[in-house]
């Protein structure tokens, strides 16, 4: 036996140190319980003794152990359980039936690829045993049956085959079926399972046989002398070896000394081994360069190691990640390098040159052709680019035939004849590079001895070995390539690459039954600052940019410079540029689904992005064969150029790219080539804006014939503080940089969302660029003339004086790395085309606030203009909303989509916008012939194709409505659904009948508009015709210029200041009454006569005159005056068939502000003079001084209902949302025949939530009234929340789940018209308890009333002193309204038993309901009138 001293001294320990010495005693013990020998003791090295140490002294303390390792940062056990169960062959099943649209017992399974990935970094040990066991557990159905079918024979090893084989074989099947996509037939699955099922299931097979097999050969291991022994330590060596052995065998390797070992140390730690536990450590070893045992050693101290080495998915430690990461990304960027030479070594191939000439010789007499009947410069300037590169492709052909390009049958002769021509010029150059060195060497021993040599000499071989060096270099490379290559591929494969990304997909989205179409679109996500100064501005300028027009800032420049006597356009300036701006959405759309245009003129060039994309986005399955063709397509155009992508890295991939394009060019090539030529329109579009140079815009067409596009090219500049991408702030260059293989990180967007959100984004710098072009104009003009001085406080300033280019802008220069990755290159180009694709710094590191960028012909020029001016250029919206203005915002938006999709309000809408227009439109205007002009163009456009709506959207009056302010055009990822729905105004489809909604709304909504819109081109045309030649307009001046008047014709809900986007996120009608009061200012008190006295004449005209002719025609009738005041002054009113049963009270919606200054202030002044009723324009002034008092102050509308349930009264309407006459019962009995059964519904299930808590009142909102429930419904979800609720009370009643009593409903339907939806928009019912008298009559005895009760109340309390005084304070006279009260609140009572007794007919109801009002509002008359007579006593 070995001694304790012998111990000491192989592990280095002293005398002096107990404790170690201690240790190594009980370790003695355990290695001698474990079988080992003395000499084994002995014989092992110190290291691995100290290593076996820390591993008993890591189990010796499990509390501290279990710390570590046993549980994860945050236990997940449901993540757990899905992944184990995920994992099991069961699932595998269900997954796949679910990939065919099939489901088991309604189930889907848990996502295949989640339970295969890798494992949370957190998981800990008893969570990955959970797993485990989970998985295990669930697998036991197939590891029992091949077990079973093993154990047939007896044979131990036949029985672990059996489970492993059967078990192994179904899962990897399975798992090749899911990865392909498209296996269903029982041949498919005989081919994965020969292909995946059989490799794996033999591994598995081998694996757990040897596993079992091994304990049970222990006892026939012996020799003449010695019969192993049957023990913990024998059993485990065993394993170990059938492990090492088994798993390095069907992995097809020997095992290494490297491997033995680590399996060995790994099995003492953890009591297992597996083949790929030890293969981390080796790959740790070699990536850290360092020794096996020290990753062993590191593995026995850190927990993290211990976990990840016996987990099933991971094949790296963690703590290496960062270097596998810089490997896979070396080993691209080798490959990519290998990629570009191999493809620059080789000739460019094509499949016969003859043809081939013959083809190009077409295009060229094509191009001629086309220059010569192109209608628009635009289209004659692309085509002759495109005419110059097909001219020096065809010179290419010809003279270089052979050399630089071949025929497709000579490729193999090639080959082999350079791979000759390569290894001789590399003999030949490295027999040069060795004479070379020789005479270097000599020259440098005479320089060293002090013996004369030619200096000279010595400096041009140094330069010259250094050439051969990097040739001797490439040459190698280019020799080598080929095995490189496939060396590079393999370790690739080896660490999990290339990574495929899983995405967001599309739902629609099946695996197609194309394997390489599914190949591409994994890989493809298809659908998801320092101030400078400070500003130079008044109060008055401060107030209107927060307030009312954050453009504020530019419309006062513009009138600067006129004072200054510049030649500005009249109508066309850079405000009303930059105003229109906001509807340059149009024009993206306009190239989108009407057709590409001209940027000078506005003409037509060719067909929309819908047009040649039709034949490809009718079915899902042709979008996603023609996104992987055009992939595919553009991958292979940019190998051929040096550049590699996701898709073309290896050869295989190449294969399968080329394969591709085979099989579909005959299908898609021509919707390909159009598609390409429409993406050469939009180019051509930036090229005319400035922002591209004729050079870079011609090497952009040479090289990208084949454009698709592999990223998603949108500009930093235009991301927010979010990182979410809009349209519109600062101008950049938007060709941006390819994004490769090489950073796995970068996923590649759904190209054809990429084109369609390009097409947006290139209009709209395009469109910006040009803005920016003009100001900067203007301003430099404006600095030649003598300087109008602006007013800032008490001191005068020049507001165009600190105006100027930025020069030495700091750059950082392109280098040739960078360009080579770039979708164009930079062969042939000159310097300033290079100047295009130099990459500036980011926007907070290279443009301030105070500065704007410009492009002029391509060429970048930044400009100071202060920070007033060019936050106004960029219109940046400064405001960033926190979480509590986020959600507060829900109700505003839930509203104004609630009232703007009402169809009672839309129709509203169009009449009092009708009217609006014909005050303010500087056209010959009429109020709704005109409108629906305007809707007869819409609909004929949509029938006949015609031109005026085209128009319309170029002209940047789009966006302008209320509809659109909450309007999201596009959403990231729904690019098909986006593409074959939503119109700008589309037909209206029953099954949406959202959208339906959204398109009458706007079609409403802009006819007015579009009618002006045409008015005000036919006049500026021929206005223009008599302008001299400097003062013209342009054909697309004349369109924007009437783009903005048709913007500015009734309220731009665009138009708003800085600080009023956050309170227009809180108030939905706040900025739009604003503008209704601001439009009024700017016409009513014009400071120009001529737009003052057209405004009030056809205000007069068209309002106040129709007014009065009502007014006089309804001033004694009974039924006008017990109309409510509310609806007289928002509405004209029309009664027909007075005093008959056929009588209808009609009311048209007047228009806001300008209706009740020119209308409904006329009517109160004519009251007043004809009843001698001061009180009623009294009463008049004050509502409209109150209401100009709230839009000072706008309630937040998620305040709003909990503050009119708490006064009970709703503020619009003012009157009480509860009727007085209800308010002292219970409050799930407040509810009249008007409430709906919904509302009753949710107040009767808060009630019994009251009861049932033993509440006597709910705390908060009044939840348990009816009549509050609906007015919170109805206040955050408008008039289309009211329809909705309609359509649920009829759901439940049908369904059985309330009971409603018979409704109202005479037998004479022109007196249910006020019962009808919509139609009861356009009817004022009466008689209702809503009625006029009524309201004065409550309005009257209320403060009384109050005044009784109090009264009452101390009498009561025995309180005489302060019960006098209050009754003091009592008008004597008017306590007959307490008694004149008493029979209407009966009668209230009497209405609600009627409308509650089933037993009484529809007609009876509505008949005896009306009678009963009819009685109330007399007896409230008798009591207002006495009052007066009291009053005039």
């Amino acid at each position: 036996m070995a001694d304790w001293e012998a111990i000491h001294q192989a592990t280095g320990v002293s005398e002096d140190q107990e404790a170690l010495i201690e240790y190594n005693t009980r370790k003695m013990l355990l290695l001698k319980a474990s079988g080992a020998s003395d000499e084994e003791i002995l014989g092992t090295n110190k290291k691995s003794i100290l290593l076996e140490n820390e591993m008993t002294s890591f189990w010796s303390n499990p509390l501290e152990a279990i710390e570590d390792w046993a549980v994860g940062d945050d236990a997940d056990w449901q993540t757990y359980w899905e992944r184990g169960l995920g994992k099991s062959n069961i699932n595998l099943w269900m997954q796949h039936r679910s990939s065919q649209g099939k489901t088991t017992f309604g189930k889907h399974g848990y996502d295949w690829r989640k339970s295969f990935s890798e494992e949370p970094d957190d998981t800990g040990a008893i969570e990955r045993l959970f797993e485990s066991v989970v998985s295990l557990g669930a697998d036991a159905p197939t590891f029992g049956a091949g077990m079973a079918i093993g154990s047939l024979s007896g044979n131990p090893f036949a029985m672990g085959f059996g489970g492993g084989f059967v078990n192994d074989s179904i899962k990897h099947m399975y798992l090749g079926a899911l990865e392909r996509g498209d296996v269903d037939t029982f041949g498919e699955f005989w081919e994965m399972f020969l292909k995946h099922g059989v490799k794996e299931g033999i591994k598995g097979g081998l694996t757990m046989g040897a596993m079992m097999l091994a304990p049970a050969a222990l006892p026939y291991l012996k020799t003449a002398k010695y019969t192993v022994p049957v023990n913990k330590f024998t059993v485990a060596s065993s394993r170990w070896a059938a492990l090492t052995g088994v798993g390095a065998a069907v992995e097809g390797q020997l095992p290494t000394k490297e491997t033995m070992v680590n399996n060995a140390l790994i099995l003492g730690m953890f009591g297992f081994v597996d083949p790929k536990a030890s293969q981390m450590v080796n790959k740790s070893s070699i990536k850290n360069k360092t020794e096996g045992l020290n990753i062993i050693e590191q593995l026995s101290k850190d927990t993290v190691m211990k976990q990840e080495a016996g987990s099933k998915n991971k094949k790296t430690f963690s703590k290496d990640k960062k270097l596998v990461e810089s490997e896979v990304k070396s080993l691209r960027e080798e490959l990519a390098e290998l990629n570009k030479l191999d493809k620059e070594s080789k000739p460019k191939v094509v499949k016969d040159i003859k043809t081939e000439t013959q083809k190009i010789e077409t295009e060229i007499k094509t191009l001629k052709q086309n220059i010569k009947e192109a209608t628009t410069e635009s289209i004659k300037s692309l085509n002759k680019t495109k005419l110059e590169t097909f001219e020096k492709e065809l010179k290419q052909l010809k003279e270089e035939k052979g050399t630089k390009v071949i025929e497709e049958k000579d490729v193999e002769t090639f080959t082999k004849e350079q791979k000759v021509k390569v290894e001789k010029e590399l003999v030949e150059l490295e027999s040069k590079q060795s004479e070379v060195q020789a005479e270097i060497h000599t020259l440098k021993l005479r320089k060293k001895n002090g013996e004369f040599y030619n200096d000279s000499r010595l400096q041009i071989l140094k330069a010259e070995a250094k050439k051969n060096t990097i040739e001797i270099k490439n040459k190698k490379k280019l020799v080598n390539k080929d095995k490189r290559m496939e060396e590079i591929e393999k370790k690739l494969a080896e660490n999990g690459e290339p990574v495929i990304r899983t995405f967001e997909k599309n739902k629609d989205f099946k695996p197609h039954k194309n394997p390489i179409i599914n190949k591409i679109m994994d890989k493809t996500a298809a659908g998801k600052i320092k101030l400078k100064n400070t500003t130079t501005e008044s109060v008055k300028n401060s107030f209107m940019k927060a307030w009312i027009d954050r453009l504020y800032p530019l419309y006062k420049l513009v009138e600067n410079a006129r004072q200054r006597g510049l030649s500005i356009k009249d109508g066309w300036d850079v405000y009303r540029q930059m105003r229109i701006q906001m509807g340059n959405i149009g024009k993206g759309f306009h190239f989108i689904k009407r057709a590409t245009f001209d940027f000078k003129t506005l003409k037509d060039n060719g067909k929309s992005f819908v047009d040649v994309m039709n034949k490809v986005i009718n079915k899902v399955e042709h979008y996603q064969e023609f996104t992987a063709f055009m992939i595919a397509k553009r991958a292979m155009e940019k190998f051929e150029q040096g550049i590699t992508t996701v898709y073309s890295l290896t050869k295989a991939e190449r294969a399968d790219l080329v394969k591709l394009i085979k099989e579909f060019e005959g299908k898609y090539g021509e919707t390909f080539k159009e598609l390409n030529l429409y993406q050469q329109r939009v180019l051509t579009y930036l090229k005319d804006a400035g922002v591209l140079s004729p050079e870079l815009y011609s090497r952009v067409l040479e090289l990208n014939r084949d454009y698709t596009p592999l990223n998603k090219v949108l500009d930093i500049s235009i991301m927010n503080e979010k990182g979410n991408t809009g349209l519109g702030t600062m101008v950049k260059n938007p060709l941006k940089k390819m994004e490769g293989s090489l950073d796995k990180n970068k996923v590649t967007i759904d190209p054809i969302e990429t084109m369609f959100l390009n097409t947006l984004h290139f209009v709209q710098i395009a469109e910006r660029n040009s803005v920016n072009k003009a100001f900067i104009k203007m301003a430099l003009e404006a600095q030649k003339t003598k300087a109008v001085y602006e007013k800032d406080g008490q001191n005068l300033y020049d507001p165009f004086a600190d105006i100027f280019e930025v020069k030495n802008l700091k750059e950082i220069k392109v280098s040739e790395k960078e360009l080579s990755s770039l979708f164009i290159d930079s062969k042939g180009m000159s310097e300033n085309a290079k100047q295009g694709l130099t990459v500036l710094r980011k926007q907070d590191g290279w443009l301030k606030d105070s500065e704007i960028s410009v492009y002029e012909n391509g060429k970048l020029k930044v400009y100071e203009v202060g920070i007033e001016y060019a936050t106004a250029l960029k219109d940046v919206n400064r405001y960033q909303a926190n979480i509590f203005a986020r959600i507060a915002s829900i109700p505003t938006r839930t509203l104004r989509a609630g009232a703007t999709l009402d169809p009672a309000f839309i129709i509203k809408n169009f009449g009092r916008d009708t009217f609006f227009a014909t005050a303010f439109s500087k056209n010959n205007f009429i109020p709704i012939w005109s409108s629906l002009k305007g809707l007869f163009h819409i609909i004929k456009d949509k029938k006949s194709g015609n031109a005026l709506y085209a128009k319309f959207m170029k002209s940047g009056g789009m966006q302008s409505t209320m509809l659109s302010f909450d309007r999201a055009y596009f959403k990231d990822g729904q690019i098909l659904s986006e593409l074959t729905g939503r119109n700008l105004h589309n037909a209206v489809k029953p099954k949406n009948w959202l959208e339906s909604l959204r398109v009458f709304s706007e079609i409403m909504e802009t006819s007015s508009r579009l009618e002006d819109f045409r008015m005000t081109v036919k006049r500026l045309e021929k206005e223009n015709a008599k302008l001299s030649k400097d003062q013209k307009l342009s054909e697309r001046e004349i369109i924007e210029s009437a783009g903005f008047e048709a913007r500015d014709l009734t309220v731009d809900f665009r138009k708003m200041g800085n600080h009023m986007q956050g309170y227009n996120m809180i108030s939905a009608f706040f900025n739009a009454r604003v503008q209704g009061l601001v439009k009024i200012k700017d016409g009513v008190f014009s400071k120009n006569p001529k737009i003052r006295n057209k405004v009030l004449a056809k205000s007069v005209m068209w309002i106040t005159v129709p007014t009065m002719l009502l007014w006089y025609k309804n001033k004694d009738s009974e039924v006008y005056k017990n109309i409510p005041q509310w609806q007289k002054d928002l509405s004209w009113i029309v009664i027909t068939n007075e005093g008959t049963p056929d009588q209808v009270v009609w009311r048209i919606p007047k228009p806001f502000e300008i209706g009740w200054l020119f209308g409904t202030l006329p009517e109160r002044i004519a009251d007043w003079m004809y009843n001698e009723n001061p009180e009623s324009f009294k009463d008049s002034v004050l509502d409209m001084s109150k209401d100009l008092f709230m839009t000072l102050g706008p309630i937040p509308e998620i305040a709003r209902p909990f503050m009119e349930d708490a006064k009970n009264e709703n503020f619009f309407f003012e009157r009480p949302i509860v009727p007085y006459n209800l308010e002292k019962i219970l409050p799930e009995y407040q509810y009249t025949e008007y409430t709906s059964e919904t509302a009753k519904l949710i107040a009767r299930a808060f009630a019994s939530l009251r009861d049932t808590l033993g509440m006597e009142e709910l705390w908060g909102p009044s939840l348990d009234s009816p009549n509050k429930v609906e007015n919170y419904i109805r206040a955050w979800t408008g008039g289309l929340g009211k329809h909705i609720i309609g359509i649920l009370d009829y759901s439940f009643k049908t369904i059985g789940v309330t009971k409603p009593p018979i409704q109202p409903w005479s037998d004479n339907w022109v007196r249910n018209l006020a019962d009808i939806p919509i139609v009861q928009a356009f009817v004022v019912r009466h008689p209702s308890g809503s009625a006029e008298p009524l309201h004065k009559f409550w309005k009257m005895y209320q403060p009384i009333a109050l005044r009784v009760r109090t009264f009452e109340k101390l009498m009561a309390d025995n309180n005489v002193e302060d019960a006098m005084k209050e009754w003091e304070k009592i008008d004597p006279e008017l306590l007959y309204l307490i008694e004149m009260s008493k029979p209407i609140k009966e009668m209230g009572d009497v209405i609600t038993l009627i409308y509650k007794n089933d037993g009484i007919s529809a007609n009876d109801k509505r008949q005896l309901i009306d009678g009963f009002y009819e009685n109330m509002i007399d007896i409230a008359k008798q009591s207002i009138k006495i009052k007066k007579e009291i009053r005039k006593k």
